[in-house]
């Protein structure tokens, strides 16, 4: 009879020791998913938001007056320098809802040097971040360092004959 009562309590204890895995597993599974899914709104954010300015926007000739999809091309991949001038003067707030996004964004054109390049105004952004020009032609460089989830993507264009990128970074 005392091996029989040994047998239960081994039970008792074996089972609340996997209870409290299962229970542990599924706590830290969900927390991996929440992030994955904070991951994956930023992704679709950027890309949404690098589309829009390879595009030549609507309308085709839009100014910060009648914008209603920022477009920094003619469509064919050719950098339209007053579209870049008219975004880095738009307000961030017009911008932020045109891209509709409610991440932070900065969105900059770089040469095939890596220099930020200046367009009345070095870079557009949410996130109070002040981009210093350092010549007529060229800003400062910068670097950006969130606490997680930043994604940066570029986009190849044609600028003055020349290649120039088109990058656009979101973070949360």
């Amino acid at each position: 009879m005392a091996k029989a009562q040994i047998f239960y309590a081994d039970i008792i204890i074996g089972t609340a020791i996997f209870a409290v895995a299962v229970v542990l597993f599924l706590m830290l599974n969900s927390n991996i998913g929440e992030r994955d899914d904070v991951f994956g709104l930023v992704v679709g954010d950027a890309a949404a938001i690098a589309s829009s300015v390879l595009s030549a926007g609507n309308p085709d000739g839009w100014s910060a007056d009648n914008v209603n999809e920022i477009g920094l091309t003619d469509g064919q991949h050719r950098l339209n320098s007053s579209k870049v001038s008219s975004l880095m003067n738009m307000s961030p707030a017009l911008a932020q809802d045109l891209f509709g996004t409610s991440a932070k964004f900065i969105v900059f054109v770089k040469d095939r040097h890596n220099n930020v390049l200046n367009f009345n105004g070095c870079a557009l952004n949410n996130a109070g971040i002040v981009v210093e020009n350092i010549t007529a032609q060229v800003c400062e460089n910068f670097t950006i360092s969130p606490k997680e989830h930043l994604v940066s993507i570029e986009r190849l264009v044609i600028h003055e004959a020349d290649i120039a990128k088109i990058s656009v970074q979101v973070w949360i």
